[in-house]
C-alpha cells in the first residue's frame, strides 16, 4: 500500500480520506451510496477500504469509470440522463456538469413557456 491521503482530489472535487470509500464516493454531487457501491463492486474494490487508501491507479478506474459507466457495466436504469434529448443517449452527469444540465433543462423549459419552467 501506499502513503495515506488525507484528501483525494476526483472529478474537481476534495474527498475526505478518512471515510470509507462508499461513503466517500457518494459525497460527489450526482453519485448517492448505492451508485458509489455498484461502481466499486464493479471495479472489484472494497468499500471498506479507506479512501485515502486507494493508490492513484485505482482512483484513476474510479474517474474513468464515472465517465462512462456502461464500460463496467453499470446498467442505464442506474443512470441520472437517460434518453438525453439532444443525443439520445444514455448518459450519467456528476458534479459541475450535473448542474450546468440541470440549469439548461430549466432555461429549456423557460423558453417553451412550459409551467415546469
Amino acid at each position: 500500500m501506499g502513503e495515506f491521503k488525507h484528501i483525494v482530489r476526483m472529478s474537481g472535487n476534495d474527498i475526505d480520506g478518512k471515510k470509507k470509500a462508499g461513503l466517500a464516493l457518494a459525497d460527489l454531487k450526482g453519485v448517492g451510496p448505492n451508485l458509489a457501491y455498484m461502481f466499486l463492486n464493479a471495479l472489484k474494490i472494497d468499500s471498506r477500504l479507506r479512501f485515502g487508501t486507494l493508490n492513484d491507479e485505482q482512483i484513476a478506474e474510479i474517474e474513468a469509470a464515472l465517465k462512462n459507466p456502461s464500460s463496467v457495466g453499470i446498467p442505464s436504469w442506474t443512470l441520472n440522463r437517460r434518453k438525453s434529448l439532444d443525443t439520445g443517449s444514455d448518459n450519467h452527469f456528476i458534479t459541475a456538469d450535473l448542474q450546468m444540465t440541470i440549469i439548461r433543462d430549466i432555461e429549456r423549459e423557460k423558453s417553451v413557456m412550459s409551467w415546469r419552467g
